[in-house]
């Protein structure tokens, strides 16, 4: 059965999952800031504002994109569906 696009990066919780490990990585003083951030409604929203401060949201944009390929290729690997690079 296919899944979709959006399936599979609620399936993964690449937003909330990635923010949060950029965070811990990136802004450790934020941590718990950022982890509160995503209890809430707005969550991408306050996060980016707080990069933006913090001058990380290029960073983040790039650690984003990195996740996001992983975990696109990994899901892909499990389905046995061969990527072209």
């Amino acid at each position: 059965m296919p899944i979709s696009f959006k399936e599979l990066m609620e399936t993964y919780e690449l937003a909330s999952m990635g923010s949060s490990a950029y965070g811990e990585q990136v802004l450790p003083r934020d941590f718990d800031d950022v982890s509160d951030m995503f209890d809430r409604r707005g969550a991408y929203g306050r996060f980016k504002q707080l990069l933006t401060r913090r001058r990380a949201l290029q960073q983040w944009y790039d650690f984003e994109q990195q996740a996001t390929e992983r975990a696109l290729r990994e899901w892909c690997e499990l389905n046995s569906i061969v990527l072209a690079d």
